[in-house]
């Protein structure tokens, strides 16, 4: 696991990353922590970013506008905010924050937040095999939603991949009803990790694609996406 640190005080820099060291520890995982002063620094490097740490009052740029770029060209990347500022909450909610730390940090609490966010990057590893499907090893995590046709379905993957199975919408739902998808209308099961907002019609992915919203899910949708939001921050 690859974990970036982006704070431009040196001071709050080492304390974050000696608290990160000692929740990590017990954990019994491998990690890198990769430590950055500005965004220039960083850009190049997070292609292998998993989770990151992220001061949202840099002196050089705007760390909000830098989150959401982040987040459409890497949504895989969990950002966690950190700052010395309660305010800046509602702009954690808008770039999709995992989770929100305010300075200084409390150790019990960081361990705990810490723990859990290291439980849910893990579960989204999980994969499925299927000598029905090809590739016949696909992870959870790739796919971006679901979409029935006719007597198939189709999953919509990162990197605009697209893969035709013999299975129906039902089947998929029962296969990833524990992965943080919901069904948004009745040809389609979405990835809620990769929703970006919701219009009267439609659920838009931090990718800008639009899938459908029918108003007979729209209700239980929009409930799942909320819930979904308050739980990471």
């Amino acid at each position: 696991m690859n974990i970036f640190v982006l704070e431009d005080n040196k001071c709050d820099q080492q304390i974050l990353i000696k608290n990160l060291n000692n929740c990590l520890g017990l954990l019994n995982i491998e990690y890198y922590i990769h430590s950055y002063m500005d965004e220039r620094t960083v850009i190049k490097d997070l292609e292998k970013c998993d989770l990151l740490f992220l001061d949202i009052e840099l002196n050089s740029f705007n760390g909000i506008d830098f989150g959401k770029k982040i987040k459409k060209e890497y949504p895989e990347c969990r950002i966690i905010i950190v700052s010395s500022y309660q305010k800046y909450l509602v702009d954690g909610y808008k770039i999709h924050a995992d989770r929100y730390f305010l300075k200084p940090l409390l150790e019990s609490e960081f361990q705990i937040e810490i723990s859990n966010l290291i439980e849910e990057y893990y579960s989204h590893l999980k994969f499925i095999k299927d000598d029905k499907l090809k590739p016949n090893k696909l992870f959870v995590k790739d796919i971006l939603y679901v979409e029935a046709m006719d007597k198939h379905t189709l999953l919509h993957m990162r990197n605009d991949k697209i893969i035709t199975t013999p299975y129906s919408l039902k089947e998929w739902i029962s296969r990833l009803k524990n992965c943080n998808f919901e069904q948004s209308h009745k040809a389609y099961f979405i990835n809620l990790k990769y929703v970006s907002n919701i219009s009267k019609r439609d659920v838009i992915l931090f990718t800008e694609e639009l899938v459908p919203l029918s108003r007979g899910y729209k209700k239980m949708f929009e409930e799942r996406y909320i819930s979904n939001l308050y739980k990471t921050i």
